[in-house]
């Protein structure tokens, strides 16, 4: 958030659900990022963020805190 200091309230509002997300829950996986529960837009993560950029750059830093899988499953 500190790197972009123009965030509009609905992509700082993503944000905080997100890092509240991850932080109850002690990681998340990507594909939660385009449910119904993390969406503030009807269009996910592509709806707050519509530059490609920006998504790829939020799934980066996302997949740092992805749950390892393990090799069983």
């Amino acid at each position: 958030m500190h790197k972009h200091p123009r965030l509009s309230s609905q992509q700082l509002r993503f944000l905080q659900v997100l890092q509240n997300y991850i932080a109850q829950n002690g990681g998340i996986e990507l594909e939660r990022l385009f449910e119904r529960l993390h969406t503030i837009h009807a269009e996910s993560v592509d709806g707050v963020f519509p530059a490609p950029a920006d998504v790829d750059e939020i799934l980066a830093i996302v997949s740092t805190f992805e749950p390892r899988r393990s090799l069983a499953s």
